[in-house]
């Protein structure tokens, strides 16, 4: 009876975490999360190393692609949520009647596509390394 009880008691907590705010929550989780496993470690190699790349060109690319797409996913996760929320204390009645899954979904869908916009330049060789940055560093060309 005891087991019975604490199932139902836990299908209610978790149909009271299904609101849309915390789907927001759980992309920006996802983008924090994954600049913690793969940008943070590689950071530190770097910079105990003294500056110097070890892993090569193509690593370097894909160490790029994640900053910037996670960092930039994180940062537009942090707008949406606060346009989600002045648009739910300016109109209440309007916001809750639009609001569904399908909205929210979409929005995170369009924050992490911007994101990888936003990033796919360097992998694609735009803009072109220079010889500024040599074959032992990962940084971006900011020549132009």
């Amino acid at each position: 009876m005891f087991k019975e009880w604490n199932n139902m008691i836990n299908q209610k907590r978790r149909k009271h975490l299904r609101i849309f705010e915390n789907f927001f929550f759980a992309s920006l989780a996802v983008a924090d999360l994954s600049i913690a496993l793969f940008v943070l470690p590689l950071s530190l190699i770097v910079e105990m190393s003294d500056g110097k790349w070890h892993f090569g060109r193509m690593a370097c690319d894909f160490f790029i692609f994640v900053d910037v797409s996670c960092c930039t996913a994180s940062i537009l996760h942090l707008c949406a949520i606060g346009l989600n929320r002045y648009f739910s204390i300016a109109s209440p009645l309007k916001n809750n009647t639009k609001q569904n899954n399908l909205r929210v979904l979409l929005m995170i869908l369009s924050v992490w596509l911007l994101s990888f916009i936003f990033a796919s330049p360097p992998p694609f060789g735009w803009p072109e390394r220079t010889d500024i940055i040599s074959d032992d560093q990962c940084k971006y060309d900011e020549d132009k």
